[in-house]
């Protein structure tokens, strides 16, 4: 459903890297609902954010396999800590659930605060 979201993202990775300022590393923050107990939707967190990690190396794949051993992934998650919003509706929630991809030219990011693993 957000295929053409990660496209994009991984063909602005790809074109990055015929300027001067390449992106080196990608942040990538799964966020959920409140519904569930904390350490739950700190793991779906992970998870959201891992999923969208294995999506978005495969469109840089199909673009450019050798770009990927250049990049750094960090892989993140916030669970209900941070909502877009804090309605309670079903599209609310909906809102709520979602990964954040920040690109950075830099090649490290600060570590994660929650234990991701791959």
């Amino acid at each position: 459903a957000h295929r053409p979201q990660i496209d994009q993202i991984a063909r602005r990775i790809v074109v990055s890297w015929r300027t001067r300022t390449p992106v080196r590393s990608v942040l990538l923050v799964g966020h959920t609902d409140s519904a569930g107990r904390d350490q739950y939707n700190l793991n779906l967190g992970c998870r959201r954010a891992q999923a969208t990690r294995n999506q978005l190396l495969a469109a840089i794949q199909r673009l450019n396999p050798a770009l990927i051993q250049q990049l750094r992934f960090v892989i993140d998650s916030r669970g209900e800590r941070e909502p877009a919003t804090t309605e309670q509706s079903a599209q609310a929630r909906t809102r709520n659930r979602r990964v954040v991809i920040t690109l950075s030219t830099a090649s490290t990011l600060p570590a994660p605060s929650a234990s991701c693993s791959l």
